[in-house]
Parts: structure tokens; sequence; C-alpha cells
């Protein structure tokens, strides 16, 4: 059944909260997470090469589907790991209903991917964002992070209703919600004001200007396992959303919507690099950097083809990475001296030299330096923005990422150059370094040997 990883992933989630209810085992409730995981991914590896759909072509799987659906499994591994990490020593409670509003929002995720109808689509994209609500104000115990909660919310109830109003514009317009019906009747110029509804209710998850103001307060005061999720598995279900609605529902009108890309792209990337480079708080400093990416996502959109596509799943392995690197390390930190500003990785280097050398590849790799994962990355997005004529694209994005470079080197120096007086001598769980270790190695080894879907 091609549906099984999300029958895998909803069944663990499922089987963790009445295992909570009844035993309360936090270790039980960890390893069911972390196989429950492993199973959808064996099932998703088994659907890597297959074409098929359900429900009268409503769910479907194809590569673009799987590639997403292994960034979605990937980062909510790293997450759970990070999460258990930090419950060990800090006041992280409650794991069993985390690791299931965790799952539950997965299960939104790679539902999304594979609908092929407005309300699917749309239910899912709900289904991935309601939970972390609850999620990013796990932390009740400070203040600041309810208050960020709140925050997040607040807006996301308002995108939530914006692209509500489109996508019901949109059915008012066609009078159908399946995707290929909807592209074979459209109307042309009712159409913009629906699909600018939709652009601002997208815009949301995927951080563009100026509909970024929510994350970087939720970046920094949300569990740090949380904030890894939402920088790369959150961002990747909105861009496939956006897919779904401007590729392949609106393919035939393409070229009226690239000046809306451009802007998109330069404006988001510009201020994200700008405004991270003042940034003191690590997490913080890690939500401008991740609406600075979110422009270069945009680039993949300005011809539509399977090319592009493959392009921006590619951008996503390699960004997923490179940031799961610096999450895991930032959680090491905050979990051992309770500290997120970036002067604190003083010394690290001499303390945790692996764990210093990690974020020192990341960081390098974010900012776009070969031989890295996150050099071919954005090479490849740069290449379909030439491809499309748009030379001056590449020029912008070619500064931007020195301009990265710089506030990346930021934090290089805190840990080569500057002494420190932390110690950084706590224990870490096997797995929580076996995981640091891979992505380390991913981030190397994808950007020698990159794989396409």
């Amino acid at each position: 059944m091609i549906m099984a990883p999300e029958i895998a992933i909803s069944g663990t989630a499922f089987l963790i909260l009445l295992n909570d209810v009844f035993t309360k085992n936090k270790m039980t409730n960890y390893i069911l997470a972390i196989l429950g995981l492993a199973i959808a991914f064996t099932f998703a590896c088994g659907f890597s090469s297959t074409q098929a759909s359900m429900f009268g072509g409503r769910f479907i799987i194809d590569s673009a589907a799987m590639g997403f659906k292994f960034i979605f499994i990937t980062t909510a591994f790293a997450a759970i790991v990070f999460a258990n990490y930090q419950s060990t020593k800090t006041q992280f409670k409650y794991l069993g209903e985390f690791y299931t509003l965790l799952l539950f929002s997965l299960t939104g995720m790679m539902f999304l991917v594979s609908s092929t109808d407005l309300i699917t689509l749309v239910i899912s994209l709900e289904l991935s964002t309601l939970p972390l609500f609850l999620l990013s104000a796990w932390q009740k115990h400070k203040m600041e992070s309810m208050e960020a909660a709140v925050k997040y919310v607040l807006l996301g109830a308002f995108s939530s209703a914006i692209l509500l109003f489109g996508v019901a514009l949109l059915y008012g317009l066609t009078g159908s919600m399946e995707l290929q019906t909807i592209s074979a009747e459209l109307p042309r110029m009712p159409l913009y004001f629906s699909l600018a509804m939709i652009f601002a209710g997208i815009g949301f998850k995927i951080t563009t200007f100026p509909f970024h103001q929510w994350s970087p307060d939720v970046y920094e005061n949300a569990p740090t396992s949380i904030t890894s999720f939402l920088s790369i598995a959150s961002k990747a279900a909105g861009v496939a959303f956006f897919i779904k609605i401007f590729f392949d529902m609106m393919g035939s009108f393409h070229q009226d919507f690239q000046t809306l890309y451009l802007i998109a792209a330069v404006v988001t990337m510009s201020f994200g690099n700008l405004v991270a480079i003042g940034q003191k708080n690590i997490k913080r400093f890690m939500a401008y950097s991740s609406i600075a990416h979110a422009g270069f996502i945009f680039m993949g959109l300005l011809i539509n083809s399977p090319e592009s596509k493959s392009a921006i799943i590619y951008f996503f392995i390699a960004y997923l990475v490179s940031n799961l690197t610096i999450f895991g390390v930032i959680s090491f930190v905050e979990t051992e001296t309770g500290k997120t500003q970036i002067k604190d990785y003083a010394g690290l280097s001499q303390k945790r030299p692996l764990y210093a050398l990690a974020m020192l590849i990341a960081l390098f790799s974010l900012a776009g330096i070969p031989p890295l994962s996150g050099f071919l990355g954005k090479f490849y997005l740069m290449n379909i923005a030439a491809k499309a004529g748009f030379y001056w694209l590449v020029g912008v994005a070619a500064i931007n990422s020195t301009i990265s470079l710089y506030y990346y080197l930021q934090i290089i120096r805190q840990m080569y150059v500057v002494d420190g007086e932390e110690n950084f001598s706590g224990k870490t769980p096997l797995l929580f370094n076996l995981v640091v270790i891979a992505l380390t190695l991913g981030t190397v080894l994808l950007g020698i040997f990159p794989i396409k879907f």
C-alpha cells in the first residue's frame, strides 16, 4: 500500500499516546518514536522509484513527493533525538505528548505532498501546523516562550484565514477542488486576487518577507528540537504546497508570476542576510538565516520544469544536513550551559573540538563554500535563474552568499579564536553523537556525490 509510511507514522503516534496513558515509560516512548520513523523511512525507500495513485488520483506518489517525505522523516528523527537528550538535563517534560504531536505534524506534511485536491491539501497543511503551535510553547515555565507561542498562534490563524479565503475564491471561480480540473478550467483575470491570498498564506509557512515576523521570536524561544523542525520540515511543507498550486495547477500561467518570484527572492534573501549580521542570540540568528535561504528557494521557481523541482528538493536536503548539524550543536551547548548567545560558544574548539568542527563545516555549507552540499544546493538554484535569463539575480545571490559568510564567520571566530570560560564537560548519548556525525558526513558527501529526485 502506497500509504504505508503515513500509516506507520500516525499509528506510532497513537501507540505512544496509549503507552503514555498506561505506563508513562519515557524510554519506551522514545524507542517507539524512533522505531516508527525507521519503519516509515523503510517503507518510503521501497516506494522511492514508484509512481502510483489512490482514491481516484487524489493521493499520489512520485519522485518529488518521496523526496519531500525523506526530508520530513529525517528532520523529525533528528528533532526527537535532540528533544530526548535535552529532557535528561533540563525542564523538558511530557515527552509522550511531545512525540505524539510531532508525529501528527509529520503525518500532515506527508499527506500534503501526496495530495492533489484542495480540500486535502488545506487539511493536511493545518494538521501539520496546529501541533506546532503547542510544541512551540512546550517550555511553559519560560514567559518568553509563551509570548512567542501566542504570536505564532495569532499570526498562524491570520495566515490560515487568508489562505482559506483564497482557496474559497478559487473554488467559486472554477467550481472544483481537484487541481487538474481547476487547471483546465481556470479563468484569467479574476484569478489573481485569489492567488494573492494563497501566496500570502503560504508565505507565512515559508517565512517569506514580509510574512516572516513570527519566526525570530518563535525560533529563539521554542525548544531547540522544535526550532530545528520548524526551520526545515515546516518550510519544506510550505514549499511543497506552493509547488502544488503555482507549478502543478498554474503551470500555463507560470510566466505571469515570474516578476513576483524575482521580487520575493531579492527582498527575502537580502533582508534575512542583512538583519542576521546584528543578531546576538544564535537561535534568533538562525531564524534570519532561514529567512535568507527562503529567498534562494524562489530562484528555483523561475522555471516550471522537473529540473526545478529536483533542484529545490536537493537544496532542502543540503540545507537539512547543514542546519540540523548546527541545531545539534546548539542543543548541546544550551543543555550544558543554559545559554544561547553567540558569545557563549567561545572556546568550544578547545573543549569539544569535534562539535566545533561539525559546526564549522555546517556553517561553511550554509554559506555556499565548495565542495560542501550547500554550495551545490545554491548552484543548482542559481543555474535555474540563469537558464531563465536572470543573470543579475545570480549576481545578487552571490553577493548575499558573501554577506552570509561574514556573519557565519562571527560564530567560527568565537569557537576558534576567543577563549571561553564554559567547560562543556557534560556527556551526550551515543545516538545523539551518531546523528551529529552522520549529518556532518552528509554535509560533506552530498556535495561530492549529489543525489537527485
